[in-house]
């Protein structure tokens, strides 16, 4: 790749898959040194055997990272201590302590604790102050070599710069002039109540900071687009539909709108008599005597209806006494009886009646 190289250390996952591990170009050297990417193959090359250590597993995405190294950079401790920062607990100004874990021509590496290397450049070496309380000016160390010693412990140092971009930290030897004006409030930069204080400086930005800058207070700003209102749907929906309304549920609403007018329909007379109604229910059911019957006694004898009567119609007539205002028909069978004077009719009178008619008719 790139910035580094392909190493096949005989890995697989558990569906069988080969991986490869992941050397860096800063984990190539031995001694530390600063390597060109471009200059890779002179130290490795395709097909070689190496001895690497793994510095790195993820199972999860298939990660290995490896390094030719004895030493690692960052060891689980930081002076016999779990390390006290990440890189969000990192800013300008921050009194840290640091150890030199590489050095190269212009830049050394220091551990300062967190959970990556920070950089200083030869540049900001520790100098002496003036009686005025600025560092003196002038160059002591032409290189870093001379400036900073691998393993060497580094106090009294201040992070200089925070690039969140590639997450380069940047530190320095020099104390700061005043802390760093952002962490100020802004009444205490307006100046003297009652004095004018002088114009402030014009911020000079390039065309992407600026673009940048807009993007962010764009994504801060409040997001409220135009919806319809509830109450407003629904009136709407409260508005008739001929379309969708059933011929149903029009004829009921006009019947309804019709009692309400007219004073038939009340719904609070409606609910007043539905709860007396199950009051007076609910007292039937609660009361001691409900489902007896004063008659059962009575009506319904024990052994009354165990066998049928022996007394009736035929050779076990009734007596007298319990025929009384009862009417019999003692006609005989081929006898009627007429309906004006109750005279009675025989069946050949009859018959000349019919015959009668029929020879009229015929006549």
């Amino acid at each position: 790749t790139d910035i580094g190289v392909r190493v096949d250390i005989g890995a697989y996952t558990e569906r069988g898959e080969w991986i490869d591990g992941y050397l860096h170009v800063g984990q190539i050297r031995q001694d530390g040194d600063y390597l060109e990417t471009g200059k890779m193959m002179n130290e490795v090359y395709l097909g070689e055997h190496i001895r690497v250590r793994v510095r790195q597993c993820v199972p999860a995405t298939g990660w290995l990272s490896l390094s030719m190294r004895s030493e690692e950079d960052l060891p689980d401790l930081f002076m016999g201590k779990p390390r006290p920062y990440i890189f969000q607990d990192l800013e300008p100004g921050l009194k840290v302590n640091g150890i030199v874990r590489r050095v190269w021509e212009k830049w050394a590496l220091v551990d300062i604790g967190a959970d990556r290397l920070a950089r200083i450049h030869v540049s900001q070496h520790k100098r002496e102050t003036t009686r005025y309380g600025f560092a003196r000016l002038g160059r002591l160390h032409k290189t870093a070599f001379t400036a900073y010693a691998q393993g060497a412990l580094l106090e009294d140092l201040y992070v200089k710069d925070l690039d969140t971009a590639n997450q380069f930290v940047t530190i320095t030897q020099n104390k700061p002039r005043s802390p760093l004006k952002a962490k100020m409030p802004e009444q205490r930069r307006g100046g003297i109540d009652g004095v004018e204080a002088p114009p402030a400086k014009q911020e000079r930005i390039s065309g992407g900071e600026k673009k940048e800058r807009e993007r962010a207070e764009k994504e801060k700003a409040p997001w409220d687009p135009y919806v319809p209102h509830v109450d407003e749907w629904l009136e709407e929906s409260m508005m008739p539909d001929e379309d969708t309304d059933s011929w149903v549920a029009r004829t009921e609403n006009e019947i309804f709108a019709d009692m309400q007018a007219s004073g038939e329909f009340d719904d609070e007379e409606e609910g007043d008599e539905f709860v007396s109604d199950t009051e007076v229910m609910q007292d039937d059911f609660d009361d001691e005597e409900f489902a007896e019957d004063e008659f059962a006694d009575n009506d319904f004898a024990d052994g009354q209806f165990e066998g049928a009567s022996d007394v009736g119609f035929g050779p076990n007539a009734f007596s007298v006494n319990e025929l009384d205002g009862w009417v019999l028909d003692e006609s005989k069978p081929g006898e009627l009886a007429d309906d004006k004077d109750m005279e009675k009719l025989t069946e050949e009178q009859i018959e000349a009646m019919f015959d009668a008619d029929d020879d009229t008719f015929i006549g």
